[in-house]
């Protein structure tokens, strides 16, 4: 698989970050996310997932870049919308505890370094409050999780 996506990157004349980004909008999707999905499933779930792609990532991530583009994969797919309503998984990753226990299990299995995630939260005290990615980012439990 990394050698597909090497191929792709360089026939593409893509970065490392499309491609890191990519999969884990691939790994997300197939979770399967609902809105009422339990925290505890989504976790576990996500846990699962990195068992087969969390090697991959780490390989793709060469660099701080990339562990951002995993990071905006996860903000995309929590403000996604389907017309004016937004998905089932932008509606569990959007609220309570949830974008915070995905930024946290990639934490944990060494998908994304300390350095990126606060370089991430410096990037994103400038977005306006009421942006969705504003909204996002000052989630109590994701402030609780960088602090």
């Amino acid at each position: 698989l990394a050698i597909e996506l090497n191929s792709y990157k360089f026939s593409q004349n893509a970065t490392y970050a499309d491609c890191t980004m990519a999969a884990t909008q691939t790994v997300l999707e197939r979770l399967g996310i609902t809105s009422d999905m339990s925290d505890g499933k989504l976790v576990s779930g996500l846990k699962n997932k990195l068992a087969f792609w969390g090697p991959l990532l780490k390989k793709m991530s060469i660099g701080e870049a990339e562990e951002l583009a995993i990071i905006h994969a996860i903000e995309r797919a929590a403000t996604s919308q389907v017309g004016d309503e937004p998905t089932g998984m932008a509606q569990k990753l959007s609220t309570g505890l949830s974008f915070r226990f995905v930024l946290q299990t990639l934490h944990d299995e060494e998908v994304l370094s300390e350095q990126a995630l606060l370089s991430w939260g410096e990037q994103r005290k400038s977005e306006p409050a009421t942006s969705p990615l504003g909204k996002l980012f000052r989630l109590q439990s994701v402030q609780d999780f960088l602090e």
